[in-house]
């Protein structure tokens, strides 16, 4: 059992022995002297264990903040797995181009356009988070600390996993006809696919922490 389980255990238990003194006062078993003597002493246990609580969690924390400064100086390298995710995110952003210039899709007050260009840079702007992980905002960032490889890897595998989704929004929305329901079924499947893709890498965030 860790340490957070424990004191939760041990909560629980002051919790439920303050119960029976409460029950046990009201039914006449104790009198008033020993409900305040216990009570006081319940109250100091309550606060001893609050207090070696947070001197576990603040000892954590700076355990953590040293791991997490020791990955921060880690350069990312790049990878076969790297290399496909940037070929095949170029790739996609080529043909939404190609398609976009081609048919004459875009006009300058198109909001399609607008969109287009959001998810263009955006799926260029997480291929380099990916190689500056601690610059980006994956999922659970804000409550997660990275405190091992596993974390570390996950960081960077959801900077290039967001880099191919939205290049294929861009392509999506070169095509820009969206009264074919094939490409809003498209559509609506790749919104469905960022909600599951960030939903799982928070779950495995959470899982290897």
């Amino acid at each position: 059992m860790d340490k957070a389980k424990t004191y939760k255990v041990i909560m629980a238990i002051l919790l439920v022995v303050l119960f029976l003194i409460i029950v046990a006062y009201i039914h006449g078993r104790i009198n008033h002297l020993v409900t305040v003597i216990s009570g006081l002493i319940m109250i100091g246990a309550f606060a001893l264990v609050s207090h070696y609580n947070s001197a576990i969690k603040a000892n954590e924390e700076r355990e953590s903040e040293k791991v997490e400064r020791a990955f921060k100086k880690i350069k990312v390298q790049r990878t076969r797995e790297g290399t496909t995710f940037e070929v095949a995110t170029a790739l996609i952003l080529a043909i939404s181009l190609i398609i976009g210039v081609t048919t004459h899709r875009f006009e300058l007050d198109d909001s399609f356009l607008r969109y287009y260009v959001c998810c263009f840079i955006g799926a260029i702007a997480f291929l380099i988070l990916a190689y500056h992980p601690f610059l980006g905002f994956g999922p659970d960032r804000s409550s997660v600390r990275v405190t091992n490889a596993e974390m570390f890897k996950l960081m960077i595998r959801s900077s290039r996993v967001y880099a191919v989704l939205s290049a294929l929004m861009a392509l999506i929305f070169s095509i820009n006809t969206f009264e074919n329901h094939l490409v809003m079924a498209i559509l609506i499947c790749l919104l469905i696919a960022m909600f599951a893709t960030d939903f799982l890498f928070r779950f495995l965030y959470k899982k290897n922490k």
